[in-house]
């Protein structure tokens, strides 16, 4: 036997093959190209198309400014109008205030006060309707009707204040 070493590295006697990754890169490697040949139509292309989309962006900021001063002397000939209704509008409330305090010194009553009740309970009691509130004494009932007014009255449960 012999007594030799073999120091050769794995695989050495296996052919050699490509990878997948080697495979694909190849393929790719015509649409990854980037040499000049075709591109000068399409660099002329997109630089018409460039400077088209900037006219048309010049001519939208010139019409944008347009109506900006547009609206600016609509504001300024609109002004005295507004001014004028807000002043009338004043004037309204003023009168309408002035109205009120004269029709509340007329009558003796201003807007906070109420007029004395009428009727008054007595005895407290239930309302003729299901789950109607109680009525407690000392309230007032002013608001019933004549008829159930004259009813609570007949009963002692409602007297009328004078």
């Amino acid at each position: 036997m012999s007594t030799e070493t073999n120091k050769e590295k794995a695989g050495a006697k296996a052919p050699a093959t490509s990878s997948k990754v080697e495979e694909t890169q190849n393929d790719n490697q015509g649409a990854l190209d980037l040499s000049s040949k075709g591109d000068a139509p399409n660099v002329d292309s997109l630089t018409a198309q460039v400077s088209t989309l900037t006219a048309e962006l010049d001519s939208k900021n010139s019409e944008i400014e347009n109506l900006k001063k547009e609206h600016e002397a609509f504001k300024a000939k609109l002004k005295p109008e507004i001014e004028k209704i807000q002043a009338e509008n004043n004037s309204l409330k003023d009168q309408v205030a002035s109205l009120q305090a004269e029709g509340s010194k007329s009558t003796g009553k201003s807007k906070g006060q109420k007029s004395a009740p009428k009727f008054i309970v007595v005895s407290a009691f239930r309302g003729i309707q299901e789950n109607d509130k109680v009525f407690d004494v000392d309230a007032d009932v002013s608001h019933f009707d004549s008829e159930r007014l004259a009813t609570l009255i007949a009963k002692g449960l409602v007297k009328e204040v004078k």
